[in-house]
């Protein structure tokens, strides 16, 4: 038996999800706007992987859905945007290296939308958590 995409599995729980006019209201609120591009992510993709897909496919700012099956959403988010200007003051979070994930930096944000310049791949990003968490739907 094959291994299933944990990423495929997170995009058609997403689409699923997308289909619930009260879970679009929900992310419309928080942020997402429906021309916006959405990057469908699980826990433990590095964030490297994660930033790199936003800059080279989506149009800022891009979200990204993390799965996490245990969040009142099944999804938390980050809003993301590529800086193209170089910023010198620029410091990743603490403890960022090329083997911490995405979900790993989600947690290490406050839960107060602070702005985190996040840099991989020579770039920088422009990284907020979007609050739905304490959402309930």
């Amino acid at each position: 038996m094959t291994e299933r995409n944990p990423e495929l599995a997170a995009a058609f729980d997403f689409a699923r999800r997308v289909r619930d006019p009260e879970f679009r209201k929900v992310i419309h609120d928080h942020g997402c706007q429906s021309d916006q591009d959405v990057v469908i992510t699980v826990d433990n993709t590095p964030v490297a992987e994660v930033l790199d897909r936003v800059f080279t496919r989506c149009r800022p700012p891009a979200l990204v859905a993390v799965h996490r099956p245990a969040a009142p959403l099944s999804f938390v988010f980050l809003a993301v945007e590529p800086i193209i200007s170089e910023m010198n003051s620029a410091n990743p979070p603490e403890g960022l290296g090329e083997d911490t994930s995405i979900g790993m930096l989600y947690d290490s944000m406050p839960s107060t939308n602070g702005t985190h310049f996040v840099l991989g791949h020579n770039r920088s990003y422009n990284v907020q958590p979007v609050s739905a968490e304490t959402v309930s739907v």
